[in-house]
C-alpha cells in the first residue's frame, strides 16, 4: 500500500499495523512511523487541504456530537449526574474530549426546553465513485430535515443512496483512540501498553505524526483510554468510528468526486461521521 491514500473521516486512515494477537516479540514490536500513505476523510493531501483543517474539522465534528450526546442523555434521564449513568458517561467524554464546562452546561440546559425536540440515532449508506461504499453517522433532533439534506448531498456530489445493509457490512464498529505523539517517547511501550489496555492494535498516520491511533473492541474504548492516560500518554480523541474491513482501489479523479461528496455531507448539521472504503494506487 505504500504511496496509496486510504480515507475515512474522523478516523485517520489505515497505515501499517501491529496486531495485539500478532504480537510474540515485545522488544521488537512497535507503532509503525513508516508505511503505507494514510488520509483522513475530509483531509485529502496537503494541496488540498491543510493538515491543521482537517484535525480542526475533526474537533468541530466530535464537539458537536458530545454536545448532543449530552443532550440526549440529560433529557432522557434527568440533569443529575449520580443517577443518569449515561449523561455520567457522556460527561466522561466530554471531559477526556477537554470539552469546555460552559458549553456541557447549556448542553445540559438545552435539555430542559419545551422546545428541543429528541435526539435519535441513525445511518445512511451510500455507493461513492469506482465502487466505493460510504457510511454516514447521523444524531438529529430533526430526522426529516436530515434525511432532505444527506439526499441532497449526495445527488449534488453524484452519489447514489444504498439500501440499509448493503454498505454496512463493509465496516466494524471500533473505539478509535488518538494518542498525541509529543507524550509518547517510546512507541514500543505505547504498543505494549495499549496491548494491556486491551487494544487491537496500534498505528500512525503516514501524512499526520502528531497522533498515533489505538483500535479496541467498542466495549473497551473507555477502559482502554482510562488505562493509557493511567500510564501518562495525553489522549486526544476517544470515539466509536466505523472501521473499513478492506480497501476499494479508485482513480484519482474517482477520489476526487467522492471527497467532494464527503465534503458536503460533512458540513451538515446532522452528520456527525462519514466513513469511506477507498484507497487510490
Amino acid at each position: 500500500m505504500q504511496g496509496s491514500e486510504n480515507v475515512a473521516f474522523l478516523a485517520p486512515t489505515f497505515v501499517q499495523k501491529f496486531s495485539a494477537a500478532r504480537v510474540t516479540d515485545r522488544r521488537a514490536a512497535v507503532c509503525p512511523k513508516e508505511g503505507a500513505h494514510g488520509l483522513r476523510m475530509g483531509r485529502r493531501s496537503e494541496k488540498i487541504k491543510g493538515r491543521k483543517d482537517a484535525q480542526n474539522a475533526q474537533r468541530t465534528k466530535v464537539f458537536a456530537r458530545i454536545g448532543k450526546m449530552i443532550t440526549m442523555a440529560a433529557k432522557a434521564g434527568g440533569p443529575d449526574v449520580i443517577a443518569n449513568k449515561a449523561l455520567a458517561d457522556a460527561i466522561d467524554t466530554a471531559k477526556a474530549a477537554s470539552f469546555p464546562k460552559d458549553t456541557m452546561e447549556k448542553a445540559i440546559a438545552r435539555a430542559t426546553s419545551v422546545d428541543q425536540a429528541d435526539f435519535k440515532e441513525s445511518s445512511f449508506e451510500a455507493y461513492g465513485h469506482g465502487g466505493t461504499g460510504i457510511y454516514i453517522d447521523v444524531l438529529t433532533d430533526n430526522t426529516n430535515r436530515a434525511s432532505a439534506d444527506i439526499r441532497t448531498a449526495l445527488n449534488k456530489s453524484k452519489l447514489k443512496i444504498a439500501s440499509p445493509g448493503s454498505v454496512a457490512f463493509n465496516f466494524d464498529r471500533k473505539g478509535v483512540i488518538q494518542v498525541i505523539a509529543g507524550s509518547v517517547t517510546d512507541a514500543d511501550e505505547l504498543l505494549l501498553a495499549a496491548i494491556d489496555a486491551g487494544a487491537e492494535e496500534c498505528e500512525l498516520d503516514d501524512n499526520d505524526d502528531s497522533v498515533y491511533r489505538v483500535i479496541t473492541e467498542p466495549a473497551n474504548l473507555t477502559p482502554a483510554r482510562k488505562a493509557l492516560e493511567t500510564n501518562g500518554y495525553a489522549v486526544d480523541i476517544a470515539q466509536l468510528e466505523m472501521v473499513p474491513k478492506a480497501l476499494v482501489t479508485v482513480s484519482e479523479d474517482d477520489m476526487e468526486r467522492n471527497l467532494h461528496g464527503v465534503d458536503m455531507l460533512q458540513s451538515l448539521e446532522d452528520v456527525d461521521g462519514v466513513y469511506m472504503n477507498a484507497t487510490t494506487a
